[in-house]
């Protein structure tokens, strides 16, 4: 992990992430709350009945990859496709639809970087929301080559990895301090040259209305619903409670949007009634520490 890095911001970024995961893994698959009716506290419930702060998929693929990157100090194809192998055999009660295929043939033994659907019609969220350790151990052409690595495990899309690398870049500049504006306009413009379906989309979010605003599961919603509660909330929480009561994919809307807004305001800004039950609250703090 680069020592450079603030704790602060990565504890934000992590714990942020569980935060959102947690808040919105209440309406996941749900229609959304009214504005006058936003569920402001982390309950539990929802489609798989979860306790209050359980994980989900989301975070615990997460876990999977920065458990892999803390041990092995670099991105191990095989140390990370058997940690996601060892969760999938778990018979975890949520799993994506283009997750579950490509874990099977990893638990097969078939080479992890040739398991995810290269088809651009399979353009899931299913990377964008566990990739953000890849932050704390690369930047800059490191970081966009383990980006487009990791995302192969189950997700080929170009239009995956090129979501990865923009939102992985972004948490980059909040970490460097860069303000809201500063970083969604580089992200808009890395997304000009990188993939013009993806810049024609987030270019429309400064003006889309929160009804509006979608939250599915298609990777450049779940990016433009980041973005947007980046730039529409003035704190960590009122982010959150927006995209993370829109329901439909909101738990990892509010994951991937709790990692952006924690990597920007960081750990201090998160409340700790949201704190006390993450389930892997104590060793997050206790990987970060350790460094």
């Amino acid at each position: 992990m680069k020592s450079i890095l603030s704790k602060d911001k990565i504890k934000g970024m992590l714990l942020g992430a569980h935060a959102g995961e947690a808040l919105g893994a209440t309406f996941e698959f749900g229609p959304a709350n009214s504005l006058d009716n936003l569920e402001t506290e982390i309950i539990g419930g929802g489609p798989f009945d979860w306790e209050p702060g359980a994980a989900t998929d989301d975070m615990d693929m997460m876990m999977c990859l920065l458990r892999s990157l803390s041990s092995c100090e670099s991105f191990d194809h095989h140390d990370l496709a058997r940690r996601f192998v060892d969760w999938y055999e778990t018979e975890p009660a949520d799993i994506g639809s283009t997750i579950a295929p490509a874990l099977a043939k990893m638990s097969e033994g078939k080479n992890p970087l040739e398991c995810g659907n290269p088809s651009e019609v399979a353009q899931g969220n299913g990377s964008l929301m566990r990739c953000a350790p890849l932050v704390l151990f690369y930047t800059g052409d490191e970081l966009e080559r383990a980006a487009r690595e990791q995302c192969c495990f189950t997700h080929g899309s170009k239009t995956c990895q090129d979501a990865d690398i923009l939102f992985l870049q972004s948490l980059h500049d909040c970490f460097l301090g860069l303000s809201k504006n500063e970083v969604y306009e580089r992200a808009l413009k890395r997304a000009e040259y990188l993939n013009k379906e993806l810049f024609e989309y987030l270019k429309t979010i400064p003006d889309l209305e929160w009804e509006n605003l979608p939250t599915s599961g298609w990777v450049k919603h779940t990016l433009g619903a980041a973005y947007w509660a980046l730039l529409q909330s003035d704190n960590f929480e009122e982010g959150v409670v927006l995209i993370a009561n829109k329901g439909n994919d909101s738990d990892t809307c509010g994951c991937v949007t709790g990692a952006l807004l924690g990597a920007s305001y960081g750990v201090e800004a998160i409340p700790e009634r949201w704190l006390v039950n993450l389930e892997y609250r104590e060793e997050i703090l206790e990987i970060i520490n350790k460094y």
